[in-house]
């Protein structure tokens, strides 16, 4: 499939994302979310809104909003030239302390490459990272295999 100028970049890397992720957890009663919903991260007294979230079976709010989510299961962020720097250090060192959450992706937008943050069963973190059209990625938080030549597939022209 061409790039075509509307869906390239993130916007495309975000949508192919959830459109991915949405066709996975259908029927299993897990849910995506987008960044309309905001994350709170108790222990570093931080709100944000991550570009995707999953949760398993209901979720969580501190209020009566709806609008918060506490209880993620995963969360993903599309790298920028502006946020990199601070998605890869705080926040995702800020996210791995939201205790039900298992995984976090961080995904670059200008080239094939995934870091995947993953809880370990001993509750240490592990780092996987995929790189190139053809790698894949296990996301064990929601039993996917997230390939990246179909991730990629409207963000970056073809080779």
């Amino acid at each position: 499939m061409q790039c075509r100028a509307s869906l390239c970049g993130t916007i495309g890397l975000l949508q192919q994302l959830l459109f991915l992720l949405s066709l996975h957890l259908r029927r299993s009663g897990r849910e995506v979310h987008t960044s309309d919903l905001r994350v709170h991260v108790a222990a570093a007294g931080l709100y944000t809104y991550p570009d995707a979230s999953v949760v398993c079976g209901e979720p969580e709010f501190p209020d009566s909003q709806l609008d918060t989510l506490t209880n993620p299961i995963l969360l993903a962020e599309i790298l920028s030239a502006s946020t990199e720097r601070y998605d890869r250090t705080f926040k995702v060192h800020a996210y791995r302390t939201i205790p039900s959450l298992r995984e976090c992706l961080l995904i670059a937008q200008d080239q094939h490459h995934v870091a995947l943050h993953r809880r370990m069963p001993d509750g240490s973190w592990s780092v996987f990272e995929s790189r190139g059209r053809d790698a894949t990625l296990e996301l064990t938080s929601i039993d996917y295999t997230l390939r990246l030549d179909e991730l990629y597939e409207t963000a970056l022209p073809p080779d």
